[in-house]
């Protein structure tokens, strides 16, 4: 018997015009004031799922927390993290975050939690809007940090329950970076969507350096082709898409994600606290457009130096052809003047050669008839 193909209506609820949409967040005035102070993007977002067309993106942070609160709901976040590290994690705890570094303007931030896993190892999870701020360098500060963190800690421990510290009981640090938009470099491995980096030496030599990185372009996994998805590709799906079709497919394949969507449909009746997670949501993308607005300048002032480094290069180069070329044409006209006073010469060395060849034709003109005189006159004798 065929399996009833899934209707996405009977997932994301029962629908509403627009009109009735828009009227259900006029009925409390402070809400309709923050919904008029949203995006017209973040206000047709709002609208397509109050209306029950599309999901809820939850690379967004309110509803990445509102379903992966680890106070609430950890297995959810251990279970992800367990699926892409490739052990069985447990999360005993979530930690602050005590740096200041997360709230680097230029971070484009959307989405930071850092958890401890029963191992000892810290992993911080973070969805970046626009990938392309988040470089090597500054992935390598942020586990550095968590290093750092952790290092405190452990010492603080040791001096509390009066033991020498040692550096044995430093465990791993995990940095997993979800990317809406991924940097072109990305796009050079267009069939890879999860990076996964960690410290080797080239010997062979095996020490654990403790630092793992997990980098995920979700729009080059959504792009890819997946005929039948796995628990990890589900929850990526879930997290990085609210198409329909991607939830449709998800609940087909595991049933038990059809609760986790059904929590998030239940903010559709819960206008207030919806536009109150739009409204954070607002507040973040101005702070990432600002980061944006800083970074294209930097960008910009760094390609214009480049530019400016090439053309000085360029001038120079063509300085220095120009001076070769006046080099050239100088010794070119040296030479045509060699040219012309050895024409010259030999014009005047052809002349000579004329006036030879005319003497040498007279004087066997004339030696001719000195021998027909001599001829004749042995005939007379």
């Amino acid at each position: 018997m065929k399996t009833k193909q899934l209707d996405y209506r009977n997932i994301l609820g029962d629908p509403m015009t627009r009109a009735e949409v828009m009227e259900q967040i006029a009925r409390d005035k402070g809400t309709n004031e923050k919904f008029q102070e949203l995006t017209d993007e973040l206000k047709e977002e709002l609208i397509a799922f109050c209306m029950g067309n599309r999901g809820l993106k939850v690379t967004y942070d309110p509803f990445f927390k509102y379903i992966f609160n680890p106070s609430l709901h950890n297995e959810r976040l251990a279970e992800l993290l367990s699926l892409l590290i490739g052990e069985e994690v447990e999360i005993v705890d979530v930690l602050p975050n005590e740096s200041d570094r997360i709230s680097d303007s230029g971070s484009l931030l959307v989405m930071d939690i850092l958890v401890k896993l029963k191992s000892g190892a810290y992993a911080n999870v973070e969805i970046q809007k626009v990938g392309y701020l988040f470089q090597g360098e500054r992935c390598a500060c942020y586990s550095a940090d968590l290093l750092m963190r952790q290092l405190t800690r452990q010492r603080e421990k040791a001096k509390a329950e009066n033991r020498d510290f040692k550096y044995k009981s430093i465990k791993k640090v995990y940095t997993i970076v979800l990317m809406e938009k991924a940097p072109s470099a990305y796009w050079d491995f267009p069939q890879e969507y999860i990076h996964h980096s960690k410290q080797v030496f080239n010997t062979g030599l095996e020490l654990d350096l403790l630092q793992e990185y997990f980098m995920i372009p979700l729009d080059i996994f959504k792009e890819m082709s997946h005929n039948k998805i796995n628990k990890l590709e589900a929850w990526l799906y879930f997290i990085g898409s609210d198409s329909p079709k991607d939830i449709c497919r998800v609940i087909e394949a595991f049933p038990e994600f059809r609760k986790l969507y059904n929590e998030l449909l239940m903010l559709r009746y819960k206008t207030k606290e919806l536009v109150n997670m739009f409204d954070v949501i607002k507040e973040a993308l101005r702070a990432a457009d600002e980061g944006t607005v800083k970074y294209m300048v930097e960008e910009q002032q760094k390609e214009i130096a480049e530019q400016r480094k090439t053309i000085a290069k360029q001038e120079k180069t063509i300085d220095e052809q120009s001076e070769q070329l006046a080099k050239q044409d100088k010794q070119l006209a040296e030479q045509d003047k060699q040219l012309a006073e050895q024409d010259g010469q030999l014009a005047e060395q052809n002349e000579q050669l004329v006036k030879q060849a005319e003497q040498l034709a007279h004087q066997q003109k004339e030696n001719q008839r000195l021998m027909k005189l001599l001829q004749e006159a042995n005939i007379k004798v």
